[in-house]
C-alpha cells in the first residue's frame, strides 16, 4: 500500500543527502593515488556528482580511507577526494563512493 504522507525509501535517501547530485553520462576521468609515489594514472567513469563527492566505476583496486587526486579536462575538474565505500559491481569494475576533501 503507498503511503500517502509522499515518502518512501528513495525520497528519505535524497533527503539525507548533503549535496544535489547530477548525473553524467559516464565522463571519463584520470585518478592517481595520494601522496603518489608509483607515478601511475588510473581511469575513472563517472556515474554522479556533487559538490561533497561524486559515485564512479574503476578498475583500480582501492580502500577505505585511501586518498586520491581526480582530474578532467572535459568538463574541466582537478579534485582531491578520500573513498568512503567500495562495492563490486561485475568481474572488471568496482563503484566507488568518494568525498571530496
Amino acid at each position: 500500500m503507498a503511503s500517502t504522507d509522499g515518502k518512501n525509501s528513495n525520497n528519505l535517501t535524497e533527503n539525507r543527502r548533503k549535496n544535489r547530485r547530477t548525473d553524467f553520462s559516464y565522463i571519463v576521468l584520470e585518478f592517481v593515488l595520494y601522496p603518489d609515489t608509483s607515478y601511475e594514472i588510473f581511469v575513472g567513469y563517472t556515474l554522479n556528482i556533487s559538490d561533497g563527492g561524486m559515485c564512479m566505476f574503476t578498475s583500480a583496486s582501492l580502500k577505505t580511507g585511501q586518498e586520491l587526486i581526480v582530474k578532467s579536462d572535459e568538463p574541466r575538474f582537478y579534485k582531491k577526494a578520500a573513498v568512503r565505500w567500495i562495492e563490486r559491481h561485475d568481474a572488471f569494475f568496482f563503484k566507488v563512493g568518494l568525498e571530496f576533501v
